[in-house]
């Protein structure tokens, strides 16, 4: 079997032990600017891959930083504040725009962004409450459950 959380985490440790090796370049930016409305992995990712593409990227990010579930909802002993802050940095080098505490629909308008130049507009907000479980819930439906994994061996 293939370790793969194992060779996710060293290619990831390697990179932040050398931060000025990645091969990745920036595109020249030629093409038109592009607003991205939310800074999670969706806005993140986006950015990355249109300012690859040669576009100008900009994030509105309501929040005071970036990164969304990642950030939120990812435990810190998988994913640290750290390395997260470090692909979010990557991501600014290579040509994106971040700006935070900046909420579309409030302080940032369809209006603005057609004035400030923007082509396009990509949303990406995500899902900023999180969707509970209610275990309660299904154990009044279903009744208590036994041997939760049918494969576990019991004595």
């Amino acid at each position: 079997p293939v370790a793969i959380r194992e060779l996710k985490r060293f290619v990831s440790d390697y990179e932040a032990a050398h931060p000025n090796k990645s091969s990745i370049k920036p595109a020249k930016q030629t093409k038109e600017k592009v607003a991205i409305i939310g800074a999670g992995p969706g806005g993140l990712s986006a950015g990355y891959y249109l300012a690859r593409m040669g576009y100008k990227p900009t994030i509105y990010e309501k929040g005071e930083k970036t990164g969304g579930v990642v950030r939120y909802g990812v435990p810190q002993y998988r994913l640290s504040d750290e390395a997260l802050d470090h692909d979010v940095n990557f991501i600014k080098s290579m040509g994106v725009e971040i700006v935070l505490d900046r909420e579309f629909g409030a302080s940032l308008t369809l209006e603005d962004l057609k004035k400030e130049g923007f082509k396009a507009v990509f949303i990406a907000v995500g899902l900023y409450v999180p969707k509970t479980f209610n275990l309660l819930s299904v154990a009044a439906l279903i009744g208590p459950i036994s041997n939760p994994c049918p494969m576990a061996v019991t004595t």
